[in-house]
Parts: C-alpha cells; structure tokens; sequence
C-alpha cells in the first residue's frame, strides 16, 4: 500500500529526479503513488497515473539530496482537467486560481484527492459553492453568511462538513441580490438616459446615493459604471464563444446532480472540514 501521494510533472517521467532534502521539500518513498499531469500557460491536465520505482538518498555537504525514479505512465482513458476539479480537491484553495498549487515539479496532495482525480469524481456542489463564493467581494461574502448562517453544515468546531444545502442558496444570493439590482441599477440609467436634454436636468454623475440617515454618500454614476464593468468582464453573468453563463451552467449542473445520465464524471459528496471563509 502507498505511504503517501503526489502529483509530478509529465517530464519527470523521462528521467531521475533530483532534490535537496529539508524541511519545506516532498520526500518519496517507494511505492508511494503520483498523479501524473501536464501544465501549459494556467492550463493543468491531469493524464494519468504513476507509481515510485525507487528512491534514494544520497548525503551532501549541506543537505542530503534525494534520486528518484517514476514507473510506467497509467494513462486516463481521456484527460481530465484541473478547472474541472479543483472544487473537488481539497488541496486547492485558490478558486479562482487553482493552477497556483501545481507550480512544483512534485507537489503533495492527500489520498482523498488522489482518488477523486484518478477516479475522476466531482463533489458538484462543493466546485460551483466555492468557486461563486470566491468570486464576491468580502462585503459580499460576508452578507451572504450572515443571511444564511443556518444553512450550513458545520461541525462542532464550525468548519464547513458538506454543501448540499448551501449551494443553492449562493446561486439563489447571486440571482436576487446581485442580477437583479444590477437590471435594477440598468433600468435607472436607461430611464435617465431617456430624460436627457431636459431644462435643468443634472448629469448622472451628480446623483448621490446614501444611505437612511444621509450619510456614507457616493456617485451614482460611479457604481453604476462599476457594476456594468463587473458584470461584463465576469464569466459567470456573460457568455463567452457561445458558453452559456456560468450563473446558469451552475444552477443547472447542481438541477441535474440527482441525475447523472450522459456524466463523463461520477458525482460524489466528500465530507470537508472547511473554513467558512
């Protein structure tokens, strides 16, 4: 049985690797197994699996350096892509980033991920939660906890166990509270656009908004042209080359998550222990 696993880099396969051995650098052991993948530009594909056919430790002057030599390459019926299962793994915690973590040659990753991506086998719920969530400012972020602080599953400690439940309601937050005053901030400009030329009627950008005491002002005109920029740029309210709008995609995938006819993954609920920022 493997005392621990990795995931290498393809061309590591085609030759020894050499290491310095310290406290911050992965030690393998033989028969330890790896998860063999290719990187190109942020792309991360996962290709297939390995295994440690040896290991040694040669002594140095500063440190010991370790030699080791990967088996065969076990290849995936297809490949399968890190964008796609990041969510699922619990060794990513950069989202919005996920190729960030596979910047090493060799980089540790947990039996669990192991077999979630040999396996290839996606927690739904868990991938489109954090990816949304990481997505909103912290204002934001924290607005939504507080609506829905009784929807979580949380353990004892207070550490997110699964997402079945509160997914929804993140999809369901970012249709009411964020879509819909964005249409909202849209029909006001549309409106004041309409009224333009009128005697006496001030610019957009003069308008002020406050809050109910008249405090804690700002320019109208300013959020407006934020939001807009926002929504534009963001995948997951605009469609991209026919895509469909990831808001969309993710309400559908987690509708067809009891259903999963025609999956090229196996959807699967893993138990986490996550903070809930």
């Amino acid at each position: 049985m493997a005392q621990s696993y990795f995931a290498i880099r393809q061309d590591l396969l085609d030759r020894p690797y050499r290491s310095r051995l310290g406290p911050f650098q992965a030690r393998l052991a033989t028969d330890d197994e790896a998860i063999v993948y290719q990187r190109i530009g942020d792309e991360v594909s996962f290709l297939g699996t390995t295994s440690v056919a040896s290991a040694t430790t040669q002594p140095g002057e500063e440190s010991d350096r370790q030699v080791v030599n990967f088996g065969v390459l076990h290849q995936f019926s297809e490949k399968r892509q890190l964008s796609v299962l990041a969510g699922s793994l619990k060794k990513v915690y950069k989202f919005l980033a996920p190729e960030r973590h596979f910047r090493r040659a060799v980089v540790k990753i947990s039996r669990e991920d192991f077999t979630a991506i040999s396996k290839n086998e996606i927690d739904i719920n868990r991938s489109v939660y954090r990816y949304l969530f990481s997505a909103l400012p912290i204002e934001l972020r924290a607005d939504f906890v507080r609506r829905n602080i009784n929807q979580f599953a949380l353990s004892p400690q207070g550490y997110i166990t699964n997402y079945q439940r509160i997914c929804p309601q993140l999809i369901q937050y970012y249709s009411t509270q964020i879509e819909d005053s964005f249409d909202l901030i849209n029909l006001v400009v549309r409106q004041f656009g309409s009224m333009r030329g009128l005697a006496g009627l001030r610019p957009l950008a003069d308008l002020i908004l406050t809050d109910g005491r008249g405090q804690n002002g700002v320019q109208f005109g300013r959020v407006a042209e934020d939001i807009s920029g926002f929504m534009e740029r963001s995948p997951i309210f605009a469609e991209r080359a026919g895509n469909p709008r990831l808001i969309d995609e993710s309400a559908k995938q987690i509708a067809l998550n009891d259903d999963p006819t025609g999956r090229t993954q196996t959807m699967r609920q893993r138990e986490w222990n996550d903070p809930i920022f």
